[in-house]
């Protein structure tokens, strides 16, 4: 999701004026879209889009730490705009001047020990298949503060740690169908670790996968290298079994995508032909963007 970050306070400055000294301290107001589409701030509403909390952490050209920020989005205040954009805004003060590299997470837990773990923390491969309670989200960005500057800002775009297999459109004669039952099942290998941060680029290890979801998504963590798929569902009370397999289409696992799986029954063969297309998991429009 995007977060958009406008920095206030503090008179404007020249073009010529020079960077603050380190001690001069300013405050910037997060703003996170809110919205049908978006972010849920409850957890009675649809998981995938849940956000408890938003982990800010912000390291600066000399290696200190000079954001250090977690925010229960459930106090933020709503605010809403002439066209109708709502956002969830809070305020964090005192940040000494600076550029920054901006690690952000929402629903990580309190331990982001940025000198030990933050610009080197894998996650385990997440491979239960099954949804999880709060879906861990991480972006990494940069951002210049500069208290005498009210037009600085930056935008940071939350990506899930986790891939997102699910069924799209089934079709029978024509007409598309919804299936009363269905099962998919995954098999092939995953990342035994991965970055927090997908920008570090630090996939490790392999694991092997065997996991079958029945009438829900399967939620697995980045593949290392093609993953075989199969799907089967029951329509008019009877079975049908499709299997994109590696060397057919290759379905590599990637965070924050979701993998769409289509068939088509035919009538004669009574089977399944499969195909998948594959989109960004997206949940969040924020318009316009702050920069």
């Amino acid at each position: 999701m995007v977060v958009a970050l406008c920095l206030l306070g503090f008179a404007g400055c020249s073009e010529e004026e020079e960077m603050p000294v380190k001690d001069e301290l300013g405050k910037t107001v997060l703003r996170v879209a809110l919205g049908p589409k978006d972010i849920v701030l409850d957890d009675e509403g649809d998981v995938e889009k849940y956000v408890k909390t938003l982990h800010i952490v912000g390291i600066d050209q000399n290696n200190a730490k000079g954001i250090d920020a977690e925010v229960n989005l459930t106090e933020a205040e709503i605010r809403e705009e002439g066209n109708g954009d709502k956002y969830a805004e809070f305020t964090i003060k005192e940040i000494p001047a600076g550029v920054y590299t901006l690690y952000s997470v929402a629903n990580a837990s309190n331990d982001l020990d940025w000198q030990t773990k933050l610009t080197s923390t894998t996650v385990a491969a997440y491979t239960s298949g099954e949804q999880p309670n709060l879906f861990l989200m991480s972006a990494i960005d940069n951002a210049r503060i500069d208290p005498n500057n009210s037009n600085n800002g930056a935008t940071i775009e939350l990506k899930r740690t986790v891939a997102k297999i699910g069924v799209g459109t089934i079709t029978m004669n024509g007409e598309e169908k919804t299936p009363t039952d269905y099962k998919i099942d995954v098999l092939g290998k995953l990342y035994s670790t991965y970055p927090l941060f997908e920008a570090t680029n630090t996939s490790t290890g392999s694991e092997d996968i065997n996991k079958t979801s029945t009438n829900a998504p399967v939620y697995l963590s980045e593949s290392n290298g093609p993953v075989n798929v199969t799907l089967t569902v029951t329509i008019d009370g009877k079975e049908y079994t499709g299997t994109l397999a590696d060397g057919e289409e290759d379905i590599v696992l990637k965070r924050n995508n979701y993998y769409a799986l289509n068939g088509t029954i035919d009538a004669q063969s009574q089977c399944l032909l499969l195909n998948i297309s594959v989109a960004p998991w997206e949940i969040v429009s924020l318009s316009p963007t702050y920069e």
